[in-house]
């Protein structure tokens, strides 16, 4: 059995938004009805993001900004955890600056570009598309074939490849530095997630 985990943002740490829709459809860059195809590097101009407070919220109190964020795109990282991760990030994918307002270190959209075809569809839990039965809308429990993963630490299936899911290696790696702001789950309404 692999030992991974769905990649949250911890609901106890500052959620973000982006200041327009431009700058948000550079977050959902996936989405080929609301995001806009992520450019190279060398062409990205970061988005501007601010603190998000839900509309029934009537205390606009910030809560603390984690080494890991969310906006529309629940991949954003802290320069501390760049540092410390940096060898899986630069392994599995690209770091896209963003601006976080109130942020007192540089933040990243991580993009993951390792797609690995190593869900094992019998075993796992899916709800499929109302559109195309044959399309997954969601993976809710995932079940993963161990040999076909390999070693990768940080990963994505075709099924699903804006879904990013961690092996316990990244989670060591996270708990070991104190990074702050992570949930790791084992399904996607997973009753005891881990929270860093």
């Amino acid at each position: 059995m692999v030992d991974a985990y769905f990649w949250f943002p911890s609901e106890k740490y500052q959620d973000f938004s982006p200041i327009n829709e431009q700058d948000g459809a550079k977050l959902s860059y996936w989405d080929s009805l609301t995001g806009t195809p992520l450019p190279h590097l060398s062409r990205w101009q970061p988005p501007r993001l601010v603190p998000y407070f839900p509309g029934e919220s009537n205390a606009r109190k910030l809560k603390p900004i984690g080494d890991f964020a969310s906006s529309r795109n629940p991949y954003l990282i802290s320069q501390n955890a760049a540092n410390v991760l940096g060898d899986l990030f630069e392994r599995h994918g690209s770091l896209y600056p963003v601006i976080l307002e109130g942020a007192s270190q540089a933040y990243f959209m991580f993009v993951c570009h390792t797609i690995v075809n190593c869900l094992d569809r019998e075993k796992s839990r899916i709800k499929w598309s109302p559109i195309d039965p044959n399309d997954v809308a969601v993976v809710l429990e995932p079940a993963f074939h161990a040999k076909a993963l390999g070693d990768n630490v940080i990963f994505a299936v075709p099924e699903v490849p804006h879904c990013y899911y961690v092996t316990n290696a990244f989670k060591e790696r996270v708990k070991k530095a104190k990074l702050k702001g992570l949930k790791l789950s084992r399904s996607w309404f997973d009753s005891k997630p881990w929270y860093s």
